[in-house]
């Protein structure tokens, strides 16, 4: 029986060595070493990968021995027991090639001391893991290589090359602009290629129209070819030079140039033309979906405020430690995770969680990075660093969701390897073999036949729309806030038959309206109204449940509100419906059966023309019914058209309006007169107060504290607020007399005298 030898395989690095040819005979005489089964020499990053049998030390002293008398200087040194994986990203820099950035993650996983390399084509990032830290500069110089060879446009940066350091004085502003102009540079380029397409066009339709000598039409066809496919010529010719023979570029260059040759010129631009156009609209769909996928990467926090004794500065929240102390701010992003030591506040958690509603939080309480925190100032006891934070694991998923490929990817990479050389081989059998084998059949037409069939099988709506769809996909998602981890999440998806949800604001628009009062503990509606009536001009019953009561129980909450003196009327949608459903006259009859005593007239879902909107104010005044008009779209996404507003809010003053409100919904962001912040735009402000005869006739909604108090301290304590919950109103009473901080000064310079308060 015999006994297997064992091996033992190690790799050398060869100081020193810079001659190609030198290399080739170390390998050469290494491997002729009795004691050696293989030797395998990587010039590029000087090792030698070698399996020996026992007497490792004795054979390595062979080797280095053969390398000083080959190449006299080259010290031979082993690597295997110092060796250390290490992670480094590139950035990529102008990439906007699917299939080239596919072919440069492959030639870069192909490097021996290559681990692992993922290129995120949609943020333009290149992953590598090396086996080694030591060759990692090497590693990087030959991937820099590699990327000039495939794409030499394209500028290759590491992470300290980066032009956007972090600033702590204005990292986020630069950061921002350094985004702003990267897509403004493509942008520009775009445009760029869109104007030569353009002027090929031009030189091309001037050929189709005008009747020209053969000369004059090869001119400016010929013009006209080179414009719009010169890049595609430069790139197969440059690929040609470099062994890169069988690609998209190349089948469109023998394509084109073989119509040429037969005389075809306008199949031969055509051609040329429909493939440039669709590497134009390509890269706008890529160019989309990078902004939608890198717009998920504005929760990263740009700094943090650290607390040192008494002092805050402001620090990289890489440099915060575990069990230090940071200050969050009203309006600040959260930049670690940690506890609630000090303070109170409402944090926004939608970029985390996709709930639309704000959680409160206090101390002893935990608060993850990512949220954002809304109005009061807090202490936070950090426990976990800023590379294990929520919001960093959140980015890392955004980072690495193009580089988990799915199982069609992933074939579509393999095949593309045969299915090039497969398509220019078949058509250089179907150009050839048929006129030698088929009677009376000619060259030219099976030529013209090959040149078809190459144009018909070009592989870039196969191979590069496998992956960018993907990348489209994820994209898509991105706009609309929703994070698929990878394009093999994105495949799965298509097997899901059933999907359950969660959090309002998922499938909803994730506003609320206060459908009933409950009080708390042995409270009585009664008693809530009792103590709060006298702060209280209006109260809505909104478009909600108060639809589904029945008429008793809806006579007795209408009967107990106005017993307290406050007016009550129904949320504008239910005249929107009776309007719409041409029942206006029975609505209003109704109502004022019920016991309502005001109406709401608006136009947030539908279309009112002016004239009708008129003509419902003056007939709704006519059944003397409080009518409160509202402007303004409940779908932030429609434009606020301010002189719209100001002509619609004085013609419904003069048509008989007792108020009208600004409309704001619950959310109070990103709508009418505020900012997605819910700051208010004072320009919008004033104008809309010039629209008005008298202050008093606009009711602002202002669902958030901040707004409440801007109007109180810009219009004074008397200001009519709408759109305020129940629990807030005394809240709101508070701010008004001057007994919060807020609104003191205020206070003291105003007359105590107020207008009202609309409650919903």
């Amino acid at each position: 029986m015999m006994e297997t030898e064992s091996l033992a395989k190690e790799k050398l690095l060869l100081e020193g060595l810079n001659c190609p040819s030198c290399a080739s005979k170390i390998e050469a005489k290494v491997g002729e070493l009795p004691e050696v089964e293989e030797s395998k020499m990587n010039f590029m990053m000087k090792t030698l990968e070698v399996k020996m049998r026992i007497d490792q030390d004795e054979v390595i002293e062979k080797i280095a021995k053969i390398a000083d008398d080959i190449e006299p200087g080259v010290e031979v040194k082993r690597t295997k027991q110092r060796a250390v994986k290490q992670n480094k990203k590139l950035t990529l820099e102008g990439l906007d090639c699917a299939n080239c950035a596919q072919k440069i993650e492959n030639r870069v996983n192909e490097l021996e001391e290559v681990a692992k390399a993922d290129l995120n084509f949609t943020l333009q990032e290149l992953s590598i893991e090396v086996n080694d830290a030591k060759v990692l500069a090497e590693v990087v110089t030959t991937v820099r290589e590699i990327v000039h060879d495939l794409e030499p446009d394209v500028i290759v940066k590491e992470d300290n090359e980066s032009c956007c350091g972090h600033d702590h004085e204005h990292g986020h502003s630069d950061s921002q602009s350094h985004s702003d102009s990267d897509s403004q540079a493509d942008n520009n380029e775009l445009k760029s290629e869109g104007i030569r397409i353009g002027i090929g066009v031009v030189f091309f339709a001037a050929a189709l129209l005008l009747k020209l000598s053969f000369v004059g039409e090869l001119a400016l066809y010929g013009v006209a070819y080179l414009i719009i496919g010169g890049k595609v010529l430069s790139k197969s010719a440059r690929n040609i030079s470099k062994g890169q023979i069988f690609d998209e570029n190349f089948l469109m260059s023998i394509a084109t140039i073989g119509a040429f040759a037969i005389q075809e010129f306008p199949e031969g631009v055509a051609v040329m033309l429909f493939y440039e156009v669709g590497e134009l609209f390509q890269d706008l769909a890529v160019n989309r979906s990078r902004r939608s996928i890198k717009s998920l990467l504005d929760i990263r926090p740009d700094y943090a405020n650290l607390k040192d004794g008494d002092e805050v500065k402001e620090v990289d929240p890489n440099q915060v430690q575990i069990g230090d102390l940071i200050v969050v701010k009203p309006g600040e992003k959260v930049p670690l995770d940690g506890e609630v030591v000090e303070g109170e506040s409402m944090v926004d958690t939608a970029a985390l969680t996709g709930e639309s509603v704000p959680r409160k939080v206090k101390p002893g309480e935990e608060i993850l990075s990512g949220m954002i925190n809304q109005d009061g100032l807090l202490t936070v006891k950090v426990n976990k660093e800023f590379g294990e934070s929520t919001v960093n694991k959140i980015l890392e998923l955004v980072q690495n969701a193009a580089s988990e490929k799915a199982p069609t990817e992933k074939f579509i990479t393999k095949f593309a390897r045969y299915y090039t050389p497969g398509v220019v081989f078949g058509a250089l059998a179907l150009a050839i073999i048929p006129p030698l084998v088929i009677p009376g059949a000619a060259f030219s037409d099976w030529i013209y036949r090959a040149l078809v069939f190459l144009v018909v099988s070009c592989p870039c709506a196969l191979v590069v729309s496998i992956p960018l769809g993907f990348f489209g996909g994820i994209g898509s998602a991105s706009k609309q806030g929703v994070l698929i981890k990878g394009g093999n999440y994105l495949e799965a998806l298509n097997k899901v038959k059933t999907v359950v949800m969660d959090k309002t604001g998922t499938l909803t628009e994730g506003v609320f309206d206060v459908a009933e009062i409950v009080p708390e503990g042995d409270w009585s509606k009664e008693d809530l109204l009792e103590l709060a009536a006298d702060y209280i001009d209006f109260h809505k019953l909104s478009f909600g449940t108060s639809a589904l009561y029945q008429p008793e129980i809806l006579q007795k909450k209408i009967e107990l509100v106005t017993s307290y003196g406050i007016d009550i009327y129904p949320g504008g949608t239910y005249l929107e419906i009776a309007v719409t459903q041409g029942k206006l006259e029975q609505y209003l009859t109704r109502a004022k059966e019920l016991g309502f005593t005001a109406v709401e007239v608006s136009d947030g879902t539908i279309e009112l023309t002016s004239n009708l909107r008129s003509a419902i104010i003056r007939q709704a005044a006519e059944y003397d019914f409080k009518v409160l008009s509202e402007v303004g779209k409940k779908d932030k996404n429609k434009k606020f058209r301010l002189s719209k507003i100001v002509k619609k809010l004085k013609q419904d003053i003069d048509d008989g309006a007792y108020k009208v409100i600004i409309e704001a919904r619950e959310s109070g962001k990103g709508i009418s007169i505020y900012d997605e912040e819910g700051d208010i735009d004072e320009f919008k402000m004033e104008q809309l107060l010039l629209g008005a005869y008298d202050q008093g006739d606009i009711i602002w909604e202002a669902p958030l504290k901040k707004q409440q108090v801007m109007f109180i301290n810009t219009l004074g304590p008397n200001v009519n607020l709408g759109n305020i919950s129940p629990d807030e109103i005394l809240a709101l009473e508070s701010l008004r007399v001057g007994v919060r901080g807020d609104t003191f000064k205020t206070a003291l310079l105003q007359e105590d005298k107020r207008i009202g308060v609309e409650s919903k």
